[in-house]
C-alpha cells in the first residue's frame, strides 16, 4: 500500500525488486486496493473480516448452496473479490459449518486394505486379458474434431477456460507456500556447527596436505610429480 501510494522503497535491492514486480498486479482506485485478474478485469482486495462475510454469504447466504471450497472461491472471484488465503479460509469455514457436517455423505470404505493381485499367471491360465492393448494413437481421433461425438460434446470449453483462469489467480499463494516448504527443507539439511576459541576449523586431512605443501616448498621438491 505504501509503495502504491508514494512509490518509495525502503528495503534492500533484492526485496525492492520483488516488491516492484509484485506491485504490477495491484493498483489503488479511489483509495481501494484492487488486483488484476484473468477471468475479470479487477478484483477488490478485502480484509479478514470482510473475507469472512463474503464466504459466509456465498456458502450459507440466501441461497444456502453449501458448496465446496473450490466452488466458493470461484464464485468469490467471479463476484470480484480477492484475498491471499481464499482457499484456506473457505475450507476452514466449511469444516466448521454444522449443516455440512450433518448432511455430508458418509464414506463406506472397507475396514481392511484390499489385497491387490500382482501376479498375472492366473489370468493367463484363464485366458483373461486384464491389461488389454495399450493405446498408441492420439487422445482425440481427428474424425471427432470434424464430427463431434458424445465424448467430445461433453467438454465445456468455456467453463474449462474459466477454471484455468481461476487457477492462474490462485497459483500465487501456492508458489509462496512452496517457497516456504523449500526453505524449511533446506534448513533441515543444514548442520549446526559451533566453534570455540582454539578449535581447529580445517579437517585433519586438510591440515596434513597444507603441512606437506609447506614442507615441499622448503625442501624444493615437487609433490605433484
Amino acid at each position: 500500500m505504501e509503495y502504491l501510494k508514494e512509490r518509495t522503497l525502503r528495503c534492500d535491492k533484492k526485496k525492492a525488486r520483488k516488491l516492484r514486480i509484485k506491485a504490477r498486479q495491484y493498483d489503488l482506485l479511489e483509495g481501494v486496493l484492487y488486483r488484476r485478474s484473468f477471468p475479470t478485469s479487477w478484483l477488490r482486495c478485502v480484509e479478514p473480516l470482510q473475507a469472512k462475510y463474503v464466504i459466509r454469504e456465498i456458502h450459507q447466504g440466501s441461497c444456502s448452496m453449501h458448496a465446496g471450497p473450490r466452488l466458493v472461491v470461484a464464485k468469490a472471484i467471479r463476484l470480484g473479490y480477492y484475498w491471499p488465503t481464499m482457499r484456506r479460509d473457505a475450507r476452514d469455514m466449511i469444516c466448521t459449518c454444522n449443516d455440512c457436517q450433518i448432511h455430508h455423505p458418509v464414506t463406506r470404505s472397507p475396514q481392511q486394505p484390499l489385497t491387490p493381485i500382482t501376479a498375472l499367471w492366473p489370468f493367463y491360465k484363464w485366458r483373461i486379458d486384464i491389461a488389454g492393448p495399450f493405446p498408441e494413437g492420439p487422445a482425440v481421433i481427428p474424425a471427432e474434431i470434424g464430427m463431434p461425438t458424445c465424448r467430445t460434446v461433453a467438454v465445456d470449453i468455456v467453463h474449462n477456460d474459466e477454471e484455468l483462469r481461476l487457477n492462474l489467480d490462485l497459483i500465487e499463494k501456492r508458489r509462496e507456500c512452496v517457497a516456504i516448504y523449500e526453505a524449511k527443507a533446506n534448513n533441515a539439511r543444514v548442520r549446526d556447527v559451533s566453534f570455540r576459541p582454539g578449535d581447529f576449523v580445517y579437517p585433519v586431512m586438510t591440515l596434513v596436505m597444507l603441512w606437506m605443501e609447506g614442507s615441499s616448498v622448503q625442501s624444493g621438491k615437487d609433490l605433484t610429480r
